[in-house]
């Protein structure tokens, strides 16, 4: 039955909504194990971006390569109707850390 809470719960936001507000993936660091922060809560701002595949440690930062599926197009409401458009947003990305990090990390 949870299925279909959540499937009334998407349906009452708006599918468009619902992806704009909780879209992407969670990253997060720490450094002993109980305390946790976000370094993104929304796929680093790409709603698309469903999860990492790849962590890298490099002389320059960490690299994430990310999960996104959703290209070269995607389903969209347009006029009433659904349509498949170009999806900018669509294919993996690759993000690398700042090396230079804040004194916390060092």
């Amino acid at each position: 039955m949870e299925e279909c809470r959540l499937r009334a719960l998407i349906e009452s936001w708006g599918v468009e909504e619902t992806i704009a507000h909780h879209g992407g993936f969670d990253l997060w660091c720490t450094e002993d194990g109980d305390r946790f922060t976000p370094v993104t809560r929304g796929g680093f701002g790409n709603p698309f971006n469903c999860g990492a595949r790849t962590l890298v440690s490099t002389p320059y930062g960490l690299a994430v390569g990310t999960v996104n599926p959703f290209g070269p197009e995607v389903a969209q409401q347009v006029d009433g109707k659904w349509d498949y458009v170009p999806n900018v947003r669509g294919g993996a990305e690759v993000w690398l850390g700042n090396p230079e990090l804040p004194q916390h990390f060092q």
